[in-house]
């Protein structure tokens, strides 16, 4: 029976995965400032797609009612917003949550748009 090596027993994506954090690790061991410099660059890049992601979303909800029952809510959000960003119902709720761009009312038992209410 052939004797198993590190490399016969690891797939070929695994060992590369592996070869490029080693590299990535002699990087950031050889040159701090260059590898700073990338990281700072890439959490720039990735701040900038997230304010407009949420201006994209701000702007969606903006053109929705002032006031929505939850069957509305949903077919809006599940029709519209979640096929055409292909998003997840439950990503969607979180950044609304995060951001607090819809409120529910108790009372009405509606969910309110605060974003249309302060264009008005």
């Amino acid at each position: 029976m052939p004797r198993l090596t590190r490399k016969s027993a690891c797939p070929s994506k695994v060992l590369a995965r592996l070869a490029l954090t080693r590299r990535r690790q002699k990087a950031w061991r050889e040159r701090p400032e260059h590898m700073e410099g990338i990281r700072q660059r890439a959490i720039a890049k990735a701040r900038t797609k997230k304010q407009q992601d949420t201006e994209l979303l701000k702007g969606y909800i903006a053109e929705l009612p002032s006031q929505m029952t939850k069957k509305e809510v949903l077919s809006l959000i599940a029709t519209d917003y979640c096929k055409a960003r292909k998003v997840s119902e439950q990503a969607f709720w979180q950044q609304v949550r995060n951001h607090r761009l819809l409120t529910y009312d108790g009372v009405s038992g509606l969910w309110v748009n605060p974003i249309k209410e302060t264009k008005a």
